[in-house]
């Protein structure tokens, strides 16, 4: 019962069908029966119990792959700039001149915070996906993921989404 006031729910049962509804209820013998029944069922799973435990491995995999390096405390970003493979000449927002020279500096680490609702991806929106930046990243250029096997980079999605 909601409240919590029965302490057995052959008592919530004896209530509801004597007192609430106007019946009879059922004799002894058959209260017991169906009490023991209602306690042999089987808990309904959660319907976020896989997700939970996906994102909580997911955790685990980010550790792992480094991803805390630059993605660090609350809000999950170092703010340094960084190159995750995705720099070239042509991308004069990242260029630096010294002495001439063009340095390629990388792209600020952005938060993690609300991930998944920002597709798509990266500073030119080249991964439509987390599962495509995540399982197409190579040269470990962003987080040491060669280092996870496949259902730990499923579960980092996961929990990268959960953010």
């Amino acid at each position: 019962h909601w409240s919590g006031e029965f302490p057995t729910i052959g008592d919530f049962n004896v209530h509801t069908v004597r007192e609430r509804m106007g019946g009879v209820g059922l004799a002894k013998v058959d209260a017991d029966r169906l009490d023991a029944f209602i306690g042999s069922l089987p808990t309904a799973p959660s319907p976020i119990a896989k997700t939970l435990e996906a994102a909580a491995r997911g955790r685990v995999a980010f550790e792992k792959a480094q991803c805390a390096t630059c993605h660090a405390g609350e809000l999950l970003t170092d703010n340094s700039s960084r190159d995750v493979g995705t720099l070239n000449i042509h991308s004069p927002v990242l260029t630096q001149r010294d002495n001439g020279m063009v340095v390629l500096k990388g792209f600020n680490v952005p938060s993690l915070k609300g991930l998944s609702r920002s597709a798509p991806y990266l500073h030119d929106g080249s991964e439509a996906t987390l599962e495509a930046r995540v399982f197409g990243n190579g040269a470990d250029k962003h987080g040491v993921t060669s280092t996870l096997s496949e259902p730990e980079k499923t579960d980092l999605v996961v929990y990268l989404k959960s953010l």
